[in-house]
């Protein structure tokens, strides 16, 4: 007896627990499986390139006419993004828009979420997850990345590279360096280029032996997203 009570207590007690998991939490509207609005897209991606405009725009559109009412938009960190929120109508019915702009100005991911304050005893809040990944600008052109100067002693050896900025991210080469600059002379030039500024960087050895050698050119700009410009020279003499 005692046996087939205890069995009766845990069957009940079991009973009890799966009761309490279907019902959910009270407001949780995951734990009724009540769906309160219809959310496209369901998350934000904010990707592309920096210093270019990125944003994107949510709807939300309630399920049934006048089942809710968003009353705010917050952003749990916020720090890279800005976000507005507009009420409109489409066919006769309350319609959502929540536009997100991506503020962050150097390259990197991150991720944000939106929550959206409702007014409904079902879900309070609406959460729109935001990720960003915003990737480096491509500032400028250069061909080739690197110089190798190769030739005889005693005969010129020289080489040049070319230069080009993004019309979309302009700038000026202000100071031309070299790491030792020993063994080696440069010239930058400034020319048009089919309409584009262009620069020349002219490339010239003065090593007097055979053998390797090995620089760098810093190049100073005003961009700033691109400050500075490094070519790396080797030069390769033989008899």
């Amino acid at each position: 007896m005692k046996r087939s009570a205890f069995t009766g207590l845990c069957c009940l007690f079991l009973f009890f627990l799966s009761m309490v998991a279907a019902s959910g939490s009270p407001g949780n509207a995951e734990g009724k499986g009540k769906q309160i609005a219809v959310i496209n897209p369901a998350k934000v991606y904010l990707r592309g390139e920096v210093g270019r405009e990125i944003k994107a725009s949510v709807k939300v559109v309630p399920e049934q006419e006048g089942s809710f009412e968003i009353v705010r938009a917050e952003a749990t960190d916020g720090k890279n993004i800005q976000f507005t929120l507009t009420e409109t109508e489409e066919s006769g019915k309350k319609v959502y828009f929540l536009t997100v702009k991506n503020m962050k100005k150097t390259p990197g991911r991150y991720e944000d979420t939106i929550n959206l304050v409702t007014r409904s005893e079902l879900q309070e809040k609406i959460k729109i997850p935001v990720q960003g990944n915003i990737w480096p600008a491509k500032v400028v052109s250069i061909s080739p990345r690197s110089l190798v100067l190769k030739g005889s002693l005693g005969k010129p050896v020289k080489a040049s590279v070319e230069i080009v900025p993004n019309a979309q991210y302009p700038f000026v080469i202000t100071e031309v360096l070299a790491y030792k600059g020993d063994e080696i002379k440069w010239d930058l030039q400034e020319v048009d280029k089919s309409g584009k500024r262009t620069y020349i960087l002219n490339v010239e050895s003065l090593r007097k032996k055979k053998g390797v050698y090995n620089d760098v050119i810093l190049l100073k700009t005003d961009s700033k997203y691109l400050p500075k410009i490094y070519i790396t020279v080797s030069v390769q003499l033989s008899d």
